[in-house]
């Protein structure tokens, strides 16, 4: 089953296939169970967000290399908070690094899926943080 954030409604991965961002969610529930399996706790992955948004290869960047120093210490400070709280698991950290390529994936498609959303259904509302977010406001 689905939840839905924004309303509470519950519908099953068959039905939001059907919906306009469709195969999108596949992507989602594959990388949260990959994740989901290494029991991280909330600092494991506000450290795994930090490095994936912390990436010297971003557009329009001023300074690679500084952006390039602070995600090199923030995968140090992800390596020790994994090697702390999971000893037992010798291969995790490793394990997490492969997620972050499958994260940076889904970026680009839910930007794609929305757009595709705007230009095929005009009419379409989309909630004020996103359209705010992600430009949909502008034509």
């Amino acid at each position: 089953m689905v939840y839905w954030w924004t309303t509470g409604d519950k519908f099953s991965l068959e039905d939001a296939h059907k919906m306009p961002l469709g195969n999108l969610f596949d992507l989602l529930f594959d990388f949260a169970r990959r994740v989901n399996r290494m029991l991280l706790d909330d600092s494991e992955y506000a450290l795994l967000s930090a490095v994936v948004i912390m990436s010297p290869d971003r557009p329009g960047l001023k300074n690679r290399e500084r952006v390039k120093q602070l995600q090199l210490e923030l995968l140090h400070a992800l390596h020790y908070e994994v090697s702390q709280n999971h000893p037992e698991e010798h291969g995790l950290f490793a394990r997490l690094l492969t997620t972050i390529p499958k994260l940076r994936e889904i970026g680009p498609e839910h930007i794609r899926r929305l757009m595709e959303l705007k230009i095929k259904s005009p009419g379409f509302q989309f909630p004020a943080l996103h359209a705010e977010v992600f430009d949909l406001n502008s034509s």
